[in-house]
């Protein structure tokens, strides 16, 4: 992806909740995960040498979940 890009893409971007190692982040439903990720690790850099990635959330939920207001976007958990 390449800068332009990725910095249109990271305003599309919403990180919903901060837990510290955790991240929840909405993104358009369109994108993959390393389109996530690398939208994440550009808009919320972890400030150390590892980056966010997309996990399975420990719950048993999906990893991709239809965001609730129906808007064409999902969400993903992401750890560091």
């Amino acid at each position: 992806m390449t800068s332009e890009s990725l910095a249109v893409r990271a305003k599309q971007l919403h990180v919903i909740r901060n837990r510290g190692l955790a991240l929840q982040v909405c993104a358009p439903e369109s994108w993959t995960e390393e389109e996530v990720n690398e939208a994440t690790n550009s808009v919320h850099p972890t400030g150390i040498r590892s980056t966010w990635r997309v996990v399975d959330p420990m719950n048993g939920d999906a990893r991709r979940v239809v965001c609730e207001e129906g808007c064409g976007r999902v969400h993903y958990v992401m750890v560091c």
